[in-house]
C-alpha cells in the first residue's frame, strides 16, 4: 500500500496541481473525475487510507473540479520514451536529475502485465535476456493482464537504491524505468524527500484567483461539499442569533448573551469590526468561557496573537 499512497499524490499533483482531485468520485450525468483515467484506472489506489505525512505549505485549497482530460494527457505511460518523460515532468517545473529521483519511487511496488507485456516480448537491446525470459514467463502473450511483477527486481519492499542498480544491469520493469539509463541521465540522485516537497508545491489552489471556488476545504474528500457547509470547513457560517440564544443559556452558559453577535449570512471568512474578536464553537466546546480569566489575554497578547489564531483544544487549557 506504501507504494500505492506515493502513486496517489504523484497522479493527484500532475493533474491540476496537488489539489486532492484525484480523490473526487464520479457523480452519475453531472461529473466525471480523475479515478477512470488511463494512467489511474486499475492502478491508483488508497484512497480511503490515512497513514504518515510530510509537510507541506500552508494557505492551499482542496479542488471541487477534477479533469480526466488532464489526466490522461499529463500522466506519462509505460511506454513513454526519455524524451516524453523529460517534457512531462519539464511542463511541471522539473529538471531531468529531479525527473528520475522522482523515478526512484519505483523501488517499491509493483506493475500489471499488461503495462510490461511490450518491453518482455518485443524489447530487443536493452533488456536482460534472462530477466526478460522471467517476465514472459509472468505475464503471457495474451491474458493474464492483472498479472504482477515488482518494479524492483532485487529489493522490492524495501526503500533503496536497488531500483537504479537494476537499470545498470538493465532490468527495468517498464520501457519508461529503462529509458532513463539508456538516455544518459543517470547519475547521483538528489533526496527523494526533497523532491516529494518540491512536487507538492504543483500549482496549488489558493483562495484568490480565477479558479477560486467555495469552499476551500472539502468536508469529505471524495465529494464537493454542498453549499451549506459547516464552519470547520470554511463555508457560511451556520450561527445564527437564535443559536447564541443557546449556548448563553443554561445549561451551557458560555458567555453573556449582551456580548454575542452572529456573522451576516453570507459571511464565508470571518470579518471582526473594531473591539470584537472570532471564536468558534470548538473553543467554547473545548473549555472556554466568557468572561475568561485575565491570563488568557495576558498569554494571547505576550505572543501577539488572537484568541481566533489559536487551536481550540489550546484556548480551553489557558483557563
Amino acid at each position: 500500500m506504501a507504494a500505492s499512497i506515493l502513486r496517489l499524490h504523484f497522479h493527484d499533483c500532475f493533474v491540476q496541481g496537488c489539489d486532492g482531485s484525484i480523490l473526487l468520485d464520479d457523480v452519475d450525468g453531472t461529473f466525471t473525475g480523475e479515478k477512470t483515467a488511463d494512467m489511474n484506472i486499475n492502478s491508483v489506489r488508497g484512497f480511503e487510507l490515512g497513514g504518515p505525512s510530510w509537510e507541506v505549505k500552508l494557505g492551499r485549497r482542496d479542488s471541487t473540479t477534477a479533469s480526466l482530460k488532464e489526466a490522461n494527457t499529463d500522466l506519462s505511460s509505460p511506454s513513454s520514451n526519455l524524451a516524453k518523460l523529460i517534457a512531462a515532468f519539464r511542463k511541471k517545473g522539473f529538471s531531468p536529475r529531479e525527473l528520475v529521483a522522482l523515478s526512484g519511487a519505483h523501488t517499491i511496488g509493483q506493475a500489471r502485465c499488461a503495462n510490461f507485456r511490450e518491453r518482455a516480448y518485443n524489447a530487443t537491446t536493452n533488456i536482460d535476456p534472462a530477466y526478460g525470459e522471467t517476465l514472459q514467463s509472468r505475464c503471457p502473450r495474451t491474458g493474464g493482464d492483472d498479472n504482477l511483477t515488482p518494479l524492483d527486481v532485487t529489493s522490492p519492499d524495501r526503500f533503496d537504491g536497488s531500483y537504479f542498480r537494476g537499470l545498470f544491469r538493465q532490468k527495468g520493469l517498464l520501457h519508461s524505468d529503462q529509458a532513463l539509463f539508456d538516455g544518459g541521465v543517470h547519475g547521483r540522485v538528489q533526496s527523494y524527500r526533497k523532491i516529494l516537497v518540491t512536487e507538492a508545491r504543483l500549482v496549488p489552489l489558493r483562495g484568490a484567483g480565477p479558479r477560486k471556488a467555495k469552499p476551500p476545504l472539502r468536508s469529505e474528500p471524495k465529494r464537493v461539499n454542498d453549499k451549506k457547509a459547516r464552519s470547520p470547513y470554511l463555508g457560511p457560517s451556520t450561527v445564527t442569533e437564535a443559536l447564541l440564544d443557546t449556548w448563553a443559556a443554561e445549561p451551557k452558559r458560555w458567555f453573556e448573551r449582551s456580548c454575542a453577535l452572529a456573522p451576516k449570512d453570507d459571511e464565508t471568512i470571518p470579518q471582526p469590526h473594531p473591539g470584537t474578536i472570532v471564536v468558534f464553537e470548538q473553543f467554547f466546546e473545548a473549555g472556554l468561557r466568557f468572561p475568561c480569566s485575565p491570563f488568557v489575554g495576558d498569554v494571547l497578547a505576550f505572543y501577539g496573537l488572537e484568541i481566533q489564531q489559536v487551536a481550540n483544544t489550546i484556548a480551553g487549557c489557558l483557563l
